[in-house]
């Protein structure tokens, strides 16, 4: 009880828009299984909640005209593109049939340069922002698929270190859209960014 206690209090101080580092050690005690079940189911159903409310945000990645470039969600040997393949029910379907944990994996830098390929086509400035660089591979991995562009095209694709996770990238990528609406230049937007 003390346990479950500490642990619905410690998640309740926790702003999903902004997750602490510390939280990546509470799921790692969830994955290697030192929490017991009724801790796990906790933890889990706070991390659904918190899903549920981003996916369920569609509406402002359309009206904003943003591009989603999907992680990966691994079961094993088994490898989903996530919110095309992968969902939040599905997930947790699959880890209550399996047993089995995920792990996820950044978008390959092929991925990025069909994206940023569409993107140039279509004669756009681009500006990239996703999981920090400190926790994932994925900025990296848009690093490397914009190296592949001639010099004018690298010049429009401008990339960001988040230093954040989910929802604090989400509201990094509304602000960056407040600066574009009232017609900021990419330049500007990202100066602006890296102030935040």
């Amino acid at each position: 009880d003390t346990a479950i206690n500490w642990l619905n209090k410690y998640l309740s101080l926790q702003n999903p828009t902004n997750l602490s580092k510390d939280f990546v050690n509470i799921l790692d005690l969830v994955a290697s299984g030192i929490f017991g079940d009724e801790e796990k189911r906790t933890v889990l159903n706070k991390i659904k909640e918190w899903q549920r409310d981003l996916n369920s945000n569609q509406e402002i990645i359309d009206k904003h005209d943003f591009k989603v470039l999907p992680l990966y969600v691994n079961f094993g040997d088994k490898v989903y593109k996530d919110r095309e393949e992968m969902n939040v029910d599905k997930m947790y379907a699959t880890i209550e049939e399996t047993g089995i944990y995920p792990k996820t994996s950044a978008a390959s830098p092929d991925d990025f340069y069909k994206c940023f390929k569409e993107l140039l086509e279509d004669d756009v400035e681009i500006i990239y922002t996703g999981i920090g660089s400190t926790l994932s591979s994925t900025l990296q991995n848009a690093h490397i698929a914009r190296s592949e562009f001639t010099e004018e095209e690298q010049a429009r694709i401008h990339l960001v270190d988040s230093l954040n996770l989910s929802t604090g990238i989400g509201l990094l990528l509304l602000k960056a859209a407040s600066f574009r609406e009232v017609g900021y230049s990419a330049t500007e937007i990202v100066k602006k960014m890296e102030e935040i």
